[in-house]
């Protein structure tokens, strides 16, 4: 049996992404298959091969009988507007279906979604079957709503945000566009559609029954490595959220935390950090931008939260959380995906009015917060190589593969 995997993007960080997440998927079924090739995608040649791909951490990580190979691309430029992409090999470029005629795959497991119509057009021609491991896309950008919840403040601030929202709205049309056209194309002519979470596949459904047995959910088999964990203070006092603040879902969770949540708390201090920001300090609230260690950063926290409104699929930033033993308090579209039990192993807080009491309540509750960390590997046992590889072992078995 020969997999191709075709990635979203470069990690430039030891901690998770959705790029960390094929990988361990990639490892994990090349120690079910004849020959797996991760196609390790990027915007920067230089950048995968020192932070992620370099065949040194490849060699580390691959568990003993993978038979994983990865192929480096570097995509010279991947926009709304122009398409175009290279593999890097032996120094030579050669597009991507130069590359997989060669390997000659019998099923291309696709993670972006930038290549439907070149996949779609490459299965035409071959035996090749096509799974996609995707997102519902109902929500990919929340840029309208974001607008609306925006306060009518008379200043220079309150101006200049109004005008980088509207920006943001006018270019989310064209994503979603973009997007939409792709979907429906991945809907029709994809084998299987994956989903990470069954909210997130209830949602297609729901637009799209004459799909259901293409769809399925398989949670992402991620490679964790479960921190010590560490005794939590008597009082706690940081609180910590981690994101990108580009994506739009966390610019409105960055906002909140800010303007809504950090003033009505006493006695703790937020801190926020992610590609994209800018440092700043306002009272109790810090943002500190992109950090080099993020891990080091989980750690120096007492609680974790993720007050999203909007989003799909799995949240990394809450697998990083658990990782290092956090306590998580979120909403439910937060821990979408995750078989969270109130209060036991994490607390979901949809009202975001109550953020301040419940964040004040569990500062000083030493007991509630250390069994919630002691509970954190549950969670993270869900997304375990041994149970994952069951679930595909039996789809692949039904595809006849294996």
């Amino acid at each position: 049996m020969k997999i191709a995997f075709l990635n979203s993007g470069p990690s430039s960080t030891k901690n998770f992404s959705t790029s960390n997440a094929c990988r361990s998927m990639a490892m994990m079924l090349g120690k079910l298959g004849d020959d797996v090739m991760l196609f390790a995608m990027g915007e920067k040649e230089a950048e995968i091969k020192e932070n992620f791909y370099t065949e040194k951490i490849v060699r580390r990580v691959s568990p003993p009988g993978t038979n994983l190979k990865v192929r480096i691309m570097d995509i010279v430029y991947l926009t709304l507007f122009k398409k175009r992409y290279s593999s890097i090999k032996n120094n030579q470029n050669r597009d991507l279906i130069s590359d997989l005629k060669e390997f000659a795959p019998e099923i291309i497991i696709s993670f972006n979604r930038y290549f439907v119509d070149l996949l779609v057009n490459y299965k035409k021609v071959t035996k090749v079957k096509l799974f996609a491991v995707t997102d519902d896309i109902s929500e990919v950008c929340n840029a309208e709503k974001i607008r609306e919840d925006m306060p009518n403040e008379n200043n220079k601030n309150a101006i200049i945000r109004y005008l980088k929202i509207r920006v943001l709205r006018f270019l989310s049309y064209r994503l979603i566009n973009f997007y939409e056209s792709k979907y429906d194309l991945m809907l029709r002519e994809f084998n299987k559609i994956i989903f990470f979470t069954k909210e997130d596949m209830k949602r297609t459904l729901n637009k799209h029954r004459e799909f259901k047995s293409k769809l399925l959910v398989i949670p992402p088999s991620i490679e964790i490595t479960k921190t010590k964990i560490v005794k939590p203070k008597k009082v706690a006092k940081n609180v910590l959220f981690v994101g990108n603040y580009t994506d739009m879902k966390n610019v409105d969770a960055i906002r909140i935390i800010k303007e809504k949540i950090a003033p009505a708390t006493s006695g703790l201090d937020f801190i926020v950090a992610g590609k994209g920001g800018k440092k700043e300090t306002y009272k109790n609230f810090k943002s500190l931008g992109p950090v080099k260690d993020i891990g080091r950063l989980i750690d120096s926290a007492d609680i974790c939260i993720v007050p999203l409104r909007y989003g799909t699929g799995i949240k990394i930033k809450i697998l990083d959380f658990l990782s290092h033993h956090k306590p998580v308090v979120g909403t439910s579209i937060a821990f979408e995906g995750f078989d969270v039990k109130n209060g036991k192993n994490a607390i979901i807080c949809d009202d975001l009015d109550s953020y301040p009491r419940v964040l004040n309540a569990l500062a000083i509750d030493y007991k509630l917060r250390k069994k919630i960390s002691d509970e954190t590997g549950e969670l993270l046992d869900f997304f375990s190589d041994k149970r994952v590889s069951k679930i595909w072992l039996k789809l692949l078995d039904a595809q006849k593969l294996v």
